[in-house]
């Protein structure tokens, strides 16, 4: 089922952000991709602000109302700022408009799967499972996000011994060495996924995910956090 939204958000956003054109498609992309960026350095800790008043619900809402308000205040700037359409040939607007289109559909419908990560809702809510590829076991739009987050906060948020923001490694998580290709301490896997899926599980019911796993307290909040 999930799967299937998934596919409905993507054909949505794509047919309404290529109707735009070129000029509104390359606007729209940039501007969700620094919401979405931007959502994920801040969520954590304006859900735990919330929490007292949303409870469970504080991710989930800090997440996706920062993402949608950044996403069209950014937009409507880049309006502001520049209200004429770029002419380009027409051939390039065509191709432009759509991928530009597309390129936004999968990055909101990542956006949305990290939501149902962080939301309280059951572990395999409509289907949705945290460490499944989400579209058709094709492609995990959530994951990938999740991995060019991790790529851009893992040495501004880290230490000056060298430490990786959020970066556990194989070892820590106890994967056997002919599982990976490399040195499993050299392997790093944040624990995002691992986290979220563990607190889902128990609201579901006993069972954890992952090593480690807390208990049924949210996962902690210190700032950024991927």
């Amino acid at each position: 089922m999930i799967d299937i939204l998934i596919v409905i958000v993507i054909a949505g956003v794509t047919w309404c952000v290529a109707s735009g054109g070129a000029h509104g498609a390359v606007t729209t992309f940039f501007s969700t991709l620094f919401a979405a960026i931007i959502a994920m350095n801040f969520f954590e800790p304006i859900a735990g602000a919330l929490s007292g008043a949303l409870g469970m619900q504080a991710d989930m809402v800090a997440l996706l109302g920062i993402f949608a308000g950044l996403a069209f205040g950014f937009r409507f700037a880049a309006d502001s700022l520049s209200p004429r359409f770029v002419a380009v040939h027409a051939y390039a607007h065509e191709g432009i408009r759509w991928v530009g289109g597309l390129m936004t559909g999968y990055l909101v419908a990542a956006m949305l799967l990290i939501a149902v990560h962080v939301s309280p809702f059951p572990e395999r809510f409509l289907g949705f499972e945290p460490l499944r590829r989400n579209l058709f076991d094709i492609s995990a739009p959530d994951r990938q996000f999740l991995g060019f987050f991790q790529y851009l906060t893992e040495k501004p948020f880290g230490s000056r011994n060298g430490r990786i923001f959020d970066g556990r490694t194989a070892v820590d998580w106890q994967v056997p060495r002919a599982a990976v290709d490399i040195n499993p301490s050299e392997v790093v896997m944040p624990d995002f996924v691992v986290r979220y899926a563990s607190r889902r599980g128990n609201l579901s019911g006993p069972a954890m995910i992952g090593p480690g796993a807390p208990s049924q307290s949210a996962p902690a909040r210190s700032g950024p956090n991927f």
